[in-house]
């Protein structure tokens, strides 16, 4: 075989390959496109507490690789005020910890079995420097099925190569998955968190059911 027969075997065998790939890459795409416009859905109101919607920031929305979001906040007539995302991730952008919190300090976190014995949230309770300030956040991932998945093992935001895996698993899944994240103010009056944990977990309660009522 000549010089030229060589090179042009190569050149087709190079061009299969890149078709393979880009074959590939559309099924990737096409599956990502299909399970990412998923949303958990909150109630219209739940006991005392009222629902409003109100957008993520647009800084936020630019971190997340053009995720599907919604953004609410749950208030009650003693003006106490819970915000919500909800968040369809598209990428491995999209288990970004909001640049709200990039700047907090953790000073508590655990993992709590609030749905069941398997279905857990992670928490978290974060401080302003400098301040007395405190916030309680709960974060958890969600199937339509109310499957849950624990988000966040060590910090607020998975590192690099946890966002890689989180995204992997979300391409293989036969079904969707919901990235929810509550947090609230801790009151200086509530000295361990308790009133706090209280409210987040009737909030977390109330959307997981919400979700789940027609699959019970």
């Amino acid at each position: 075989m000549n010089e030229k027969s060589v090179l042009d075997q190569r050149i087709k065998s190079m061009g299969i390959l890149l078709l393979f790939l880009a074959l590939i890459m559309s099924i990737i795409l096409a599956r990502q496109n299909r399970t990412s416009k998923w949303l958990l859905e909150a109630p219209i109101a739940v006991d005392s507490w009222n629902v409003s919607e109100i957008p993520l920031p647009q800084e936020t929305l630019g971190t997340l690789g053009g995720a599907h979001t919604k953004g609410l906040e749950f208030s009650n007539p003693l003006d106490e005020r819970v915000r919500c995302q909800f968040i369809a991730p598209r990428s491995f952008e999209s288990y970004r910890e909001p640049d709200l919190f990039s700047q907090l300090q953790i000073s508590a976190q655990r993992s709590l079995p609030l749905f069941g014995p398997d279905k857990f949230v992670r928490a978290w309770i974060l401080k302003v420097p400098n301040t007395e300030q405190r916030l309680l956040v709960y974060a958890w991932l969600q199937s339509p099925r109310g499957s849950t998945t624990l988000f966040g093992d060590r910090s607020m935001e998975p590192n690099f190569l946890e966002r890689l895996r989180l995204n992997g698993l979300g391409l293989i899944r036969n079904e969707p998955i919901c990235l929810a994240r509550l947090y609230v103010n801790i009151a200086s009056s509530d000295k361990n968190g308790a009133q706090a944990r209280r409210t987040l977990d009737r909030i977390a309660h109330s959307i997981y059911k919400h979700n789940t009522k027609e699959k019970s």
